[in-house]
């Protein structure tokens, strides 16, 4: 009977007096006999991974869903699957697609530079640019001074 008033409650129809129109309409029916599985979420994650998730599901025909953080953002954003059945297999694949960013995202930190890096890789373009940028400095403390006395 519990699951019943829920399916009721999810469709706002218990105000409209309905309540066993839609127990019998819906008696079958997988929302009913099923609740939604918690697969990833949405929390900090950046969008383009949530985007790749999206595509990865989408690709292997799993059934989903999105929910947002809300207007305040106190909600959980978060993708939820429909199927529990299809959970092994969901797990599975993102499983290998978080190995798979992993590897990119380090290959990606590894390609850029720090400031002591790339100044022991090219020591000689570096003092260059210290110098032009020494030259601008003083040109324009030189000229601050040079106008401020003649005021």
């Amino acid at each position: 009977m519990n699951r019943y008033y829920i399916a009721c409650q999810h469709f706002n129809l218990i105000q409209s007096g309905k309540k066993h129109c839609i127990i019998t309409a819906f008696l079958n029916s997988p929302m009913i006999l099923q609740m939604s599985t918690l697969l990833f979420s949405l929390r900090g994650v950046p969008e383009d991974e949530a985007e790749e998730v999206r595509d990865l599901l989408t690709a292997n025909e799993l059934d989903y869903y999105e929910t947002s953080a809300g207007n305040w953002g106190i909600s959980m954003p978060a993708i939820w699957l429909i199927n529990n059945e299809d959970l092994s297999k969901a797990r599975q694949l993102l499983a290998e697609y978080q190995q798979q960013r992993m590897l990119t995202q380090q290959k990606k930190a590894d390609q850029t530079l720090s400031f002591v890096r790339s100044v022991k890789e090219k020591p000689l373009r570096f003092i260059v640019y210290l110098s032009a940028m020494l030259v601008v400095l003083y040109v324009s403390i030189k000229m601050v001074f040079e106008f401020g006395l003649e005021f």
